[in-house]
């Protein structure tokens, strides 16, 4: 393991219909398409290809911190499967649980990195980058997001000045964290999120560059298909 004294938490909601994903949802609902059960699945493929890649990297060890619980069947698949460490979000926003955990988690490592699993785009290479950053004692890393938002976030101690009144899930959420972190700040490259069909049809146009697994790939490429025959029928 390249980082031991670190960790690499992946914060996952259970891909259950009709819960996750749901702007994408109502935009392919919009086309006509079951939307509730495409974004769910859409969500799971994510969540894998994440937690594959990240566990297989074995750059440090891997907590995945589950909402609404560990019991669900996908996350104790993903125990099973890749050998995550399971933890529970709890309640409250997402300010509050990733604060929780990274006051959980610092308490004994140097320093964690959060990330989300709606970014297909992390890379081994750019993890070694956020974590050779976090060996300054006074440093943070931060990603933002194409929308606004942040899929990775850094840290060698607790600040929770950064998860309190932010407006999660506007454009604001990177602009405002960025405001109330302290120390040395070094800001890493803009990553993207799927979070609307744009979002989706751009997944499935760089699906092979991407290096997704072959079933996902294939679940794309039938998206890929309605979605063109429906967009086609609404025009």
């Amino acid at each position: 393991m390249q980082y031991p004294s670190s960790k690499l938490v992946v914060f996952c909601k259970a891909p259950e219909a009709g819960k996750v994903k749901t702007r994408l949802m109502n935009d392919l609902n919009q086309l006509g398409l079951d939307g509730k059960t495409i974004a769910a699945k859409v969500h799971e493929y994510l969540a894998r290809h994440i937690i594959s890649k990240m566990t297989k990297a074995n750059l440090a060890t891997v907590e995945l911190w589950c909402a609404p619980d560990t019991t669900r069947p996908f996350f104790q698949h993903c125990k099973n499967a890749y050998g995550v460490v399971l933890k529970e979000q709890g309640q409250g926003d997402l300010g509050k649980r990733m604060s929780r955990a990274f006051d959980e988690v610092l308490k004994d490592q140097d320093n964690a990195i959060v990330i989300g699993t709606d970014c297909p785009v992390y890379t081994v290479e750019q993890l070694q980058q956020a974590f050779e950053l976090l060996k300054r004692t006074d440093c943070s890393v931060i990603a933002p997001a194409e929308d606004g938002g942040y899929p990775l976030l850094g840290l060698c101690e607790t600040q929770d000045a950064i998860f309190q009144d932010i407006p999660w899930g506007s454009a604001k959420v990177f602009s405002e964290t960025l405001a109330h972190m302290t120390g040395n700040v070094e800001i890493l490259e803009s990553l993207w999120d799927v979070d609307r069909l744009p979002d989706l049809i751009r997944l499935i146009k760089q699906s092979r560059k991407l290096e997704l697994a072959k079933e996902f790939i294939d679940y794309l490429d039938v998206l890929a298909l309605n979605i063109g025959e429906e967009t086609e029928r609404a025009l």
